[in-house]
């Protein structure tokens, strides 16, 4: 098995430890490393997963395997934040047209800060929530 350094490992081995990141590029690059944990996470259960570029969509990820397909929006964030940070993105997210297909689901997956994941699963009723 392949261990991955994180992505600030990454890069701290490729630009040497005295790289300037600006806030803005530090907080972007934590949540890069965020959807690769999740696009992992995705692959090891089989799903082929698609990644947005630059996050330009309203989707993170696009997982599909035989039988369903995820559209996922990944956050990181404090434990303190999850609350007003999921709450966000779940009004955000159901604004926009989701597929009403059964095989087609919408998930919010947040990494709490070094701990575990938190997902959200938007469906008709209330957003099931779960974390491992």
């Amino acid at each position: 098995r392949t261990v991955t350094r994180p992505l600030w490992q990454r890069l701290r081995r490729r630009y040497g430890p005295a790289t300037p990141l600006s806030r803005k590029k530090a907080i972007f690059l934590l949540g890069i490393e965020a959807e690769y944990r999740c696009r992992e996470r995705f692959r090891s259960l089989g799903f082929v997963v698609m990644q947005s570029e630059r996050s330009r969509g309203p989707y993170d990820l696009v997982a599909v395997s035989d039988e369903r397909v995820v559209l996922v929006q990944v956050k990181r964030v404090p434990i303190e934040k999850v609350s007003p940070v999921v709450q966000g993105t779940l009004r955000v997210l159901k604004q926009i047209a989701i597929p009403q297909v059964e095989a087609v689901s919408v998930q919010v997956w947040v990494w709490v800060e070094d701990q575990a994941w938190q997902v959200w699963t938007l469906g008709k009723s209330a957003p099931e929530h779960y974390a491992f």
